[in-house]
């Protein structure tokens, strides 16, 4: 533990960053098992949030000083003049103004010159350098002449044609200011901006894209090997800003290179960097945008044939050169001697497949440029390219935050305004109102009348009368706090006490749940660097000090005014804009406003001239994001109902304030950023973090917590969960724990497995025969048996093993087949190798060993779902260890508890097919290490074999990404309601999880499709993606026939509310309904209510467009 904290003491970005991301490198460290007991996850996750504080506030400081470091930009410049405007008009539109920009004119046939002089003489501010080659010496020693001149504290390049995000290098320095770091990176995507019509897109599966990383030392170049080139974003150099004393160390080394190099050369570039750094770190929210040019040389190697052989010279010269570096260095052991090999044999690949799927190129000439360039790679074989899982989905990237940023930097724009809530401040709410619950709760706990009190009810009611009733008196609707609660006391039981406590109470709770929103907050903070003025424009019945106050408590210090509603009069409809207008002397073309509510926040704006297009003012809300009702063409999922039920059924999961409060915890965290478009029929467009974070997040919170209750209520002193798949859920049982009021069992992590326990099963002879209830004996051959049971042979015997099974005609080696080959193999187990004298010595020993684990008052947590090891357990110590299971499958588990005495509960009642167990059990839900092969017993203790790893590291690394952020959602879920979520009312909180499994589309799935379930004791190696279709068909199948009516009926009242004859039904019907409801009204209020009524409402109608999708 100590440890633990001097990592997270050193390293203050390895817990939670980019918003509530987990890094992805640390998260090990933290995670990898987590102490036993309850209390320390929080401990830490407090220690490195206070550390990331103390860090913003370094970043911040050092930027605003004048001696702020130097960042010298390399541009190499051949052939490029064309684009070379639009590099530089991104720079000098930086934020970051302490730049030295460096030209290098690397012999190019255009004219360099005059445009260099151009820029240097309107924008003196930055410092300008022309460096001149006489001879083209190609891109690599372009950089390298660049980097050699640079003067600046940190070091990057650019391409002539590529252009930068307008606040990236501020975000690269910031970060490597807090971090200490040697080398910044951040994303890019890919601009077709010559295409017709432009497009823009990105790797969604790039692991360094969707989580933070902090390397350190050799793990910096150890980890760049391991990607094999598979990340673009990591082997490239213009998307990361190094310091320059990397380049001092690496200078005389990259000298030494004299072949000109196109291809490749960025990744040899940043071997010699990288090589000298001590820390190394990602950022987002800023992308470098790289242009791609159908006549650019480093993307299509199929020109000409002389090209094609100079594109495989390269890869070869440039890692012969690495090689030798790194054998200089001292760094090229057998490591780094194989990961050189098969980072240059994963490209050689990727370019032969390049020629192998050219029809442009004949077969004849293949086959002869085949024969060319084995002559160059001194090599005849030609490796085979592996599927790249992290580059195999290319997504739409959407612009819209750098268009936002453009508009606030506008010079016509003085005054950048705000809307509150869902725009700078997020709650952790699905429903705006969810506050008045939590309220009712505490009011009703205070009361002693014996009713329940539904105050939440009798709150929203009483705003409904309050703002009817200034209408009425006042021609608007705009009304305060204080007005509601009048109206409380008159139709309730509350005195005027009481209401003025709860009254305060209200605005307590509404501070306490509000959170800065990280994507209004990077406007304002931009807004705030190119000096504009901030205000707040909010329809809101709570005065504008409170809201300052909120506001200041979740960093924004620095917004000039505040304008409510409640105390202008008017909304931001009818007159809110106008008075803000005229009370800052504003034109309208000078205040650029931004909210999230598309009639009042950009139609209003837009009627009254103000600054920007529309889609520039709009931030959508997380909640309308989540329910996919944003609005300009937001596409963000299209199973929402499915999930979560339909938001206006008070049955549906959605009903329940606790399912709620998972889903506005969830919404805040998937759509951080709300500029995002998912690809059409999908729920989460593929995403790992957003299926970790809802899907499996709501998931192992829902098994945590009926976990934990079970445990509670059984009074268990430890609850020990099986690996593998009790891995996550006890990471979310401990931070349930840490933040429950109840006193929980500690917890304990048991690696298990049936393999493990093969040794267990058999005491005397005969029981071998046994084994083929457990195990399929189909999955070994005799001699991986033999050695599985060595613990019970005679040692003469297991050194023999070999000549006594042929000796028997039984193949070692050859996987048993037929159910006769195994009751021979039973047999001469029995005669020839089962030794009961050793067998009882090794029992003895294990019973001793087993019971320093388990005690009489624990209990077990796995999947499910036979109790075949308690059963092991009871015979072995006399425990008969209570059981907690996701499901079981048959009357025998019923059997197999009554005969060990052994209590179970069941969390579904249903009965889970086997390929929701493979998918759940083996795979979604499970730690990605090796599984446990068997024991060996040393002092007294239990001591692990594991087999070695069965996934590869493309897999490996984008479930566990998954994984964590799963256990993430938990962890923020605890943390902002603290022991509340105790009582909070839940409903079907799996749904999520099973409907996910049932309706997603192979969009959805695409992060593990192609990974393969393997079980060590099966010899099914079927693909994931293959087993999901087989689930989805039987669930899909299988549906009750109650469900299936459901839908059915549904189905038929869709169809008939879509029907001619029902709209057109409809539409004579609604005058009448118009008219008498006029009536009605004009009866119990008045002619003059009435009127003004009627006119209120087609003025808000005229206002209230309906969002455009």
């Amino acid at each position: 533990m100590a440890k633990l904290h001097k990592i997270l003491q050193r390293l203050p970005y390895c817990v939670k960053s980019r918003g509530a991301k987990i890094a992805s490198r640390h998260i090990f460290i933290v995670f990898y098992p987590p102490p036993n007991g309850t209390g320390a996850f929080s401990a830490i996750l407090n220690k490195g949030k206070e550390n990331m504080a103390i860090c913003e506030q370094n970043n911040l400081k050092a930027l605003q000083e004048k001696d702020a470091p130097l960042v010298s930009v390399v541009i190499p410049v051949y052939n490029n003049e064309l684009y070379l405007s639009d590099a530089l008009d991104s720079l000098v539109r930086q934020t970051y103004k302490k730049l030295e920009i460096i030209l290098v004119d690397d012999a190019s046939p255009g004219n360099v010159e005059p445009i260099f002089e151009k820029y240097k003489s309107k924008c003196p501010e930055y410092i300008w350098k022309l460096i001149k080659k006489e001879k083209n010496g190609r891109i690599f020693h372009a950089r390298a002449t660049g980097f050699a001149a640079a003067s600046g504290d940190f070091i990057t390049s650019i391409d002539g044609d590529d252009t930068v995000s307008c606040d990236f290098y501020y975000q690269l320095v910031k970060k490597a200011l807090g971090s200490n770091a040697d080398v910044v990176m951040t994303d890019f995507v890919f601009n077709f901006k010559y295409d017709m019509p432009p497009r823009m897109t990105y790797y969604p599966l790039d692991p360094l894209y969707l989580t933070d990383f902090c390397w350190e030392n050799e793990e910096i170049l150890k980890n760049f090997f391991e990607y094999h080139g598979t990340l673009f974003s990591l082997h490239a150099v213009w998307n990361k800003i190094y310091r320059r004393t990397l380049w001092e160390q690496a200078q005389k080394y990259v000298e030494e290179v004299k072949t000109p190099l196109i291809l490749c050369e960025d990744i040899l570039m940043n071997i010699f960097l990288l090589a000298f750094a001590k820390k190394m770190v990602n950022t987002h929210g800023v992308r470098f945008y790289h242009t791609i040019r159908s006549e650019s040389e480093s993307c299509n190697i199929t020109v000409s044939e002389q090209k094609i052989l100079n594109a495989f010279q390269n890869v070869k010269d440039a890692f012969d050169v690495s090689l030798a570096f790194l054998t200089q260095i001292e760094k090229a052991g057998n490591f780094f001697e194989e990961q050189n090999r098969q980072y240059y044999e994963s490209l050689v690949a990727a370019y032969f497949s390049y020629i192998q799927n050219d029809s442009s190129i004949s077969s004849n000439k293949k086959h002869s440029l085949y024969e060319k360039i084995s002559r160059i790679l001194q090599n005849e074989d030609r490796p085979t390219l592996k599927f790249n899982l992290f580059e195999s989905v290319m997504a739409p990237f959407d612009d819209t935050q750098e268009r936002l940023l453009e508009a606030i930097a506008d010079k016509n724009v003085t005054c950048v305004s705000f809307d509150i809530f869902d725009t700078l401040i997020e709650r952790p709410f699905f429903n705006a109102d969810d506050t008045f619950s939590f309220l009712s709760r505490e009011v009703n706990g205070q009361d002693a009348r014996p009713f329940y009190f539904d105050f939440a009810s009798e709150r929203k009611n009483a705003e409904r009368k309050a703002r009817k009733l200034s209408l009425l008196e006042n021609g608007n609707t705009e009304i305060a706090l204080k007005d509601i609660y009048r109206i409380l006391v008159q139709d309730t039981a509350l005195t005027e006490e009481e209401a003025a406590r709860i009254m305060q109470r209200e605005i307590e709770l509404e501070a306490k749940f509000c959170r800065k929103r990280s994507a209004g907050y990077t406007l304002y903070d931009y807004a705030l660097r190119r000096g504009k003025k901030i205000i707040c424009v909010s329809d809101m019945y709570l005065p504008s000090d409170i809201l300052k106050n909120i506001l200041k408590k979740n960093g924004y210090t620095q917004i000039e005014d505040v304008f409510v509603s409640c105390e202008e009069h008017a909304g931001k409809g009818d007159g809110l804009f106008s008075a803000v207008l005229a009370r800052l002397h504003l034109c309208p073309k000078n205040i650029l406003h931004i909210g999230d509510n598309y009639g009042a926040d950009i139609l209003k704006p837009s009627e009254l001239k103000m600054a920007g297009k529309q889609s520039e003012r709009y931030i959508p809300s997380a909640r309308d994001l989540l329910a996919n009702k944003a609005a300009f063409k937001h596409h963000t999922g299209d199973l929402f109902e499915k999930l979560l039920g339909d938001p206006n059924d008070p049955y549906s999961p959605l009903g329940f304030l606790g399912t709620r409060c998972l889903a506005g915890v969830a919404a805040n965290y998937i759509f951080r950023n709300p500029f995002i478009n998912f690809e059409k029929h999908s729920a989460l467009n593929g995403d790992p973090l957003a299926f970790g974070y809802l899907i499996l997040g709501t998931y192992f919170f829902s098994i945590a917590k009926w976990v934990l209750d079970k445990a509670c209520e059984g009074g268990y002193d430890t609850i020990h969960f099986f690996a593998r798949d009790g891995y996550y859920i006890k990471q979310a049982y401990d931070i349930l724990a840490s933040h429950s009021n109840k006193k929980c069992p500690s917890s304990h992590y048991f690696y298990t497995s049936r393999r493990a326990t093969i040794p267990w099963m058999i005491e005397k002879t005969g029981d071998i025969y046994n084994l083929s209830d457990t195990v399929n004996y189909q999955s070994f051959t005799p001699f991986e048996l033999i050695s599985q049971l060595e613990p019970l042979i005679d040692g003469s015997a297991f050194a023999q093993a070999r000549e006594l099974l042929k000796q028997a005609r039984i193949s070692p080696d050859v996987r048993f087949t037929e159910i006769a080959e195994w009751k021979n193999f039973c047999k001469l187990f029995d005669e020839r190798f089962f030794s009961q004298e050793k067998t009882a010595a090794y029992r003895a020993a294990l019973q001793k060993a087993v019971c320093r684990i388990f005690g009489e008052h624990d209990c077990i947590f796995d999947t499910g779902y036979s109790l075949r090891f308690q059963m092991l357990l009871k015979a072995l110590t006399g425990i008969s260890a209570d059981t907690l299971y996701l499901y079981y499958n048959d009357e025998k588990t019923i059997y197999r508890a009554e005969k060990s005495e052994v209590r179970f509960s069941a969390m579904s009642p249903a009965s889970a097919n086997v390929y929701r167990l493979q998918l759940t059990e083996h795979l979604l839900c499970t730690e990605k290490e090796p599984t446990v092969l068997g024991y060996e017993l040393k002092n007294d203790s239990l001591v692990c074999k594991f087999a070695e790893p069965t996934m590869d590291f493309a897999q490996t690394k984008l479930l566990t990404i998954a994984q964590q952020n799963g256990v993430q959602f938990v962890a923020d879920f605890a943390e902002v309601f603290g022991s509340d979520w105790e009582w909070l009312p839940y409903r079907y909180t799996d749904r999520p999880f099973n409907a996910f499994l049932k309706y997603a589309s192979p969009i959805d799935y695409s992060f593990c499709r192609s990974t393969k379930y393997i079980d060590t004791l099966d010899t099914d190696t079927d693909t994931v993606e293959n087993k999901w279709k087989n689930l989805q068909k039987i669930e899909r199948r299988i549906s009750s026939p109650e469900n299936s009516a459901m839908q059915k009926l549904r189905a038929e009242l869709t169809a008939l509310k879509n029907s001619r004859s029902y709209r057109l039904g409809r539409s004579l019907t609604w005058f009448p309904r118009k008219v008498r409801g006029f009536f009605r009204h004009w009866k119990e209020s008045g002619l003059k209510a009435t009127l003004r009524l009627f006119m209120q409402k087609i003025k808000r109608r005229l206002h209230t467009k309906k969002a455009p999708r």
